[in-house]
């Protein structure tokens, strides 16, 4: 469906066919080759968001770099009856205004976007341990500063954002439009994603967090060839150097998006094809040279494709594919001298056709307390942190509602870690823990712990001990003990 003139103010899509012609039309215009206008269609036209939509096709002409340099873009497109408009409009006497070099106007683009406030109104998020239950804008249980067993609380949790589901969903399902309208998002694709950096860095410093994580792409538009995503991600990451520098914010993580482009749809490491294995490689390479210049504490390989079928799959020879690609990227990592630590998300239950893919939003004060409770036995998560899910519903929309849910999450592990210490402290199911195993403090058990008895010396203890008792494993009581501490 058309609305004035194909680049007319605007152009509604509602069907895949209408998505499917924009994009070839746009590919026949003199102009369709930029990159810059090509981005958001091509994630219209993905099959990702074939819902209905109206997309502004006249903005993005304006709003496209390769554009700005060329010169008025309307008039290359003038067979397509166009509606004309000069890039720089008009001044008051009729005059055309005085083009600005097109990276004088990105930096101001860059500037505009660093000053502007996304979050105005919403002050920064206090603890509050006394706040009633209709007080949801502060922390009631969340101390950062808080001490607990020689650490800070914010040094036990280690708190990050992801970029990806805060800052980068739309709010879309399956069955419905997007939702979530951001500020952030409005303008081309290089255009929000400075804005929507600086929209999170506010975020964070309001959040009072110190980390967040993000896949390349989430932080960068792709571009149309290898060579323009990198640029992108140059580009974008000398912001967030610089917003990091700004605020103290760190980043915890960094990964690569190896599934969502079409290539990527047999996996990456894994594809059958070594074309595609071939530009994974450069994108890892690409990513691990940003974890060095933003100083990522991780480096996350993401499972994201498995297979689907183990009629066309060859599990072994895949499998070996990639531990190449893993050794590969170890060897690079330390020829630039990269120190982080490499994390692997095994998402071993991908793809979701035949198995589940899962996001945990940690709300349950049990599973809080259980996890925190390893941690705290185990020395801490360093230098790992927390990383969770907490993007805010489909229906929620207001941007307190992002804040709101990452609160709760947060207070939900400074409650399991609360607990987690008063019952290491109390040492009663460490105890109850100790007794049930207590037969491996000595005699034959001591030897078994050591790893120096023998198949005979067991023959020999039952011959002179006989059968053992039954003893209870006490599950109810362990049980009533730890909801003690809930």
């Amino acid at each position: 469906m058309m609305e004035n003139s194909f680049f007319g103010t605007r152009r509604v899509v509602k069907t895949m066919d209408d998505a499917r012609r924009i994009f070839h039309e746009f590919h026949s215009c003199p102009i369709g080759g930029h990159t810059g206008i090509q981005k958001t269609l091509a994630a219209v036209c993905s099959g990702f968001y074939w819902f209905s939509m109206t997309v502004d096709i006249k903005n993005w002409i304006l709003e496209c770099d390769q554009c700005q340099k060329d010169g008025n873009p309307l008039a290359a497109v003038q067979p397509l009856q166009c509606i004309k408009r000069p890039r720089s409009g008009t001044n008051e006497g009729g005059r055309r205004k005085k083009l600005a070099p097109a990276g004088r106007a990105r930096s101001a683009d860059r500037k505009m976007a660093a000053q502007e406030k996304f979050f105005a109104g919403i002050p920064k998020i206090q603890y509050k341990p006394d706040a009633g239950p209709g007080d949801v804008m502060c922390f009631k249980h969340y101390s950062a500063e808080e001490v607990l067993m020689g650490r800070t609380m914010e040094d036990w949790l280690r708190f990050s954002v992801c970029y990806w589901h805060s800052f980068c969903g739309p709010g879309a399902g399956p069955f419905g439009v997007p939702t979530h309208h951001r500020l952030w998002n409005k303008g081309s694709p290089m255009k929000s994603a400075r804005k929507r950096l600086c929209a999170a860095f506010e975020f964070f410093t309001k959040l009072g967090v110190k980390y967040y994580t993000f896949h390349d792409r989430d932080i960068a538009p792709e571009g149309s060839t290898l060579e323009e995503s990198n640029r992108n991600l140059d580009e974008i990451t000398d912001l967030a150097l610089k917003l990091q520098n700004q605020t103290g914010v760190k980043l915890l993580w960094i990964t690569c998006n190896l599934f969502t482009h079409l290539r990527y749809m047999n996996g990456a490491a894994t594809n059958p094809d070594c074309h595609v294995l071939a530009y994974a490689g450069p994108q890892v390479k690409k990513s691990l040279e940003i974890a060095k210049k933003l100083g990522a504490e991780n480096f996350v390989f993401w499972g994201g494709r498995g297979f689907h079928s183990i009629h066309n799959t060859d599990v072994a020879v895949e499998l070996n594919h990639m531990a190449i690609s893993f050794k590969m990227a170890v060897n690079y990592k330390e020829k630039i001298g990269l120190s982080c630590q490499f994390l692997i998300a095994p998402q071993q239950k991908e793809p979701s056709k035949h198995q589940y893919d899962y996001n945990q939003c940690p709300l349950d004060i049990r599973n809080t307390t259980l996890v925190m409770k390893v941690i705290v036995e185990q020395g801490g998560l360093h230098p790992g942190g927390l990383n969770f899910v907490a993007k805010a519903h489909r229906e929620s929309t207001d941007l307190e509602d992002l804040f709101i849910s990452h609160i709760r999450v947060m207070d939900a592990f400074a409650r399991g870690l609360r607990n987690a210490v008063h019952i290491i402290e109390d040492g009663v199911i460490a105890s109850m823990m100790q007794e049930r195993y207590s037969s491996f403090s000595h005699g034959l058990g001591q030897k078994v712990e050591n790893g120096t008895a023998t198949l005979e010396e067991m023959e020999d203890f039952i011959e002179q001990n006989g059968e053992p008792e039954v003893t209870s494993g006490k599950q109810e009581k362990y049980d009533s003990v730890f909801n003690h501490y809930i």
